[in-house]
C-alpha cells in the first residue's frame, strides 16, 4: 500500500474511533429535554366552564345587537318615509349634543354624495361607548377588539342594516372631551364611511338578489368592506413596496409577506395568469345558500384574496355607474354572470384590469433579472475563455 494511502486510511480510522469513544462516554449523561414538552392537562371542569362562558358572552353580545335594532326600528321607518337623507346615529354611552350633531353632519354629507336619492334600506351607525365590565355580576363584560359588527336585514327587520363600531377605534378621538375644534373632514369621512361598510351598499342599492347575497355570505364581505364609490381614487389598493426598486429586487421580507397573506389564486392574478383573477373573487364552492345575517371585520385580512379587496365592489360601482351597478346588485344570476351582464366584460378580464391598475405586476417562475443573467453569462464566458487559453498553453507535443 502506498504511504500516502496508508496515512489517509489511518486518519479516517482514528476519527471513527474518537467518535465512537465520545458516543460511549456521553451515553451515561443527562438526556436533553424534549423539544416540545407536553402541555399541562386542563381540568375537565375548567374546559367546560370556558365553553359555557364563551356561549354566555356570545348570547349577551347578540342580545345587545338585537336591542340596538329594536331601539332604532321606529326611527328607521320614519327616516325611510321621509326620504332617507342621512344614516341614523345612536351613541351608546356618554356624548354631548354638539358631538352628535357634528357626526350627524358628517353622515349627511357622506350620504348626499353616496346616494342622492336617499336609501332603499335604512342604515344605522351605532357607536358603542359603554363601559367594559357591567355593574351587575350577572352580566359578562363587553368584548373589545372585535372589529366592526354588522347585522343585515332579516325577517324581523327587513329594512334596517346595522353597523356597530367600538369606541376603542377612531371614534375615541372624535369623542375626546379635550377636543375644542372639529377634526379634519378627510379623516372623519374615512373612518365613518368605513364603519358603514357593507350597509352602505344595502342603503344605496337595497337588499341584493338571492345569488349576489349568497356570494357575499360565502365570500364577498371583504369586497364590500370599504364603500367609497362616490370619491374617485380613494383608498390604498396594494401593499407597500419601494417603488424606486423593481419588484423582482424587493427584500425577502416583502416576498414572504406577499406569499403568506394571499392565496395562490391571488398571487397568480397579479402575475397575469388567465382565469386566476376570477377564481380569486368568485368560488362557486364557497357560495352559501342564503342572505347575509351578521359579520364582523375582526381579523378579516386572514381571508383576503387580493390586496385592496376591501375596495373591490366600490370600484366596480364607480366604474359601472349607479344604474348598471344596481343591475349587477339585483341580478338573480351567479356573481360572475352578473358582472358580465352589467359590464359586458368577463369577471376575469375586469378583475385583471383592476389588479393591474393597483400597480403591482409579478413575474413568476425561474426567470432571472436581465442584468443578473447578463453578468452571469459574461462571467461564464470569461471563465471558459481562460480555461481554453490555459489548456492551450499546457498541451504537450
Amino acid at each position: 500500500m502506498a504511504p500516502d494511502l496508508k496515512r489517509w486510511a489511518g486518519g479516517t480510522a482514528g476519527a471513527c474511533l474518537i467518535v465512537a469513544l465520545g458516543a460511549l462516554v456521553g451515553s451515561g449523561g443527562a438526556s436533553l429535554p424534549p423539544e416540545n414538552p407536553p402541555l399541562p392537562s386542563v381540568p375537565r371542569w375548567s374546559a367546560e366552564a370556558g365553553r359555557l362562558a364563551g356561549l354566555w358572552q356570545a348570547t349577551w353580545s347578540r342580545w345587545r345587537l338585537e336591542s340596538y335594532r329594536d331601539r332604532l326600528a321606529a326611527a328607521a321607518d320614519s327616516a325611510r318615509a321621509a326620504g332617507g337623507a342621512s344614516p341614523l346615529l345612536l351613541v351608546d354611552g356618554p356624548s354631548t349634543p354638539a358631538q352628535r350633531a357634528e357626526m350627524n353632519g358628517y353622515l349627511g354629507q357622506i350620504w348626499r354624495a353616496a346616494a342622492p336619492g336617499g336609501f332603499k334600506v335604512a342604515v344605522a351607525l351605532v357607536v358603542d361607548r359603554s363601559a367594559g365590565p357591567r355593574d351587575s355580576a350577572d352580566l359578562p363584560p363587553i368584548p373589545r377588539g372585535q372589529g366592526v359588527r354588522y347585522v343585515f336585514p332579516d325577517s324581523l327587520h327587513r329594512d334596517l342594516c346595522l353597523a356597530v363600531v367600538h369606541d376603542e377605534y377612531s371614534a375615541r378621538r372624535f369623542f375626546d372631551p379635550r377636543r375644542t375644534q372639529p377634526l379634519g373632514l378627510a379623516s372623519e369621512f374615512r373612518w365613518i364611511a368605513q364603519s358603514l361598510g357593507p350597509c352602505a351598499f344595502y342603503g344605496a342599492y337595497g337588499v341584493p338578489s338571492r345569488q349576489i347575497g349568497a356570494w357575499i355570505d360565502g365570500q364577498g364581505y371583504q369586497f364590500a368592506m370599504y364603500p367609497r364609490w362616490w370619491r374617485p381614487g380613494e383608498g390604498s389598493y396594494g401593499i407597500w413596496w419601494d417603488r424606486s426598486v423593481p419588484i423582482a429586487r424587493q427584500p425577502a421580507s416583502w416576498w414572504g409577506y406577499l406569499y403568506s397573506e394571499l392565496p395562490w389564486d391571488g398571487v397568480r392574478c397579479y402575475a397575469g395568469r388567465p382565469g386566476r383573477c376570477a377564481a380569486a373573487v368568485y368560488d362557486g364552492a364557497a357560495v352559501q345558500g342564503g342572505q347575509p345575517a351578521t359579520w364582523s371585520t375582526f381579523r378579516w385580512w386572514e381571508n383576503q384574496s387580493l390586496f385592496g379587496s376591501t375596495y373591490y365592489l366600490s370600484d366596480l360601482a364607480r366604474a359601472l355607474g349607479p344604474e348598471r351597478f344596481a343591475r349587477f346588485w339585483t341580478a338573480d344570476t351567479p356573481m360572475d354572470s352578473a358582472v358580465y351582464l352589467a359590464s359586458g366584460e368577463t369577471l376575469d378580464h375586469w378583475t385583471a384590469d383592476w389588479a393591474r391598475g393597483r400597480g403591482m405586476r409579478l413575474r413568476l417562475g425561474p426567470t432571472a433579472p436581465p442584468l443578473d443573467a447578463g453578468v452571469g453569462l459574461c462571467s461564464a464566458l470569461l471563465a471558459l475563455g481562460a480555461a481554453l487559453w490555459y489548456a492551450g498553453r499546457r498541451q504537450i507535443g
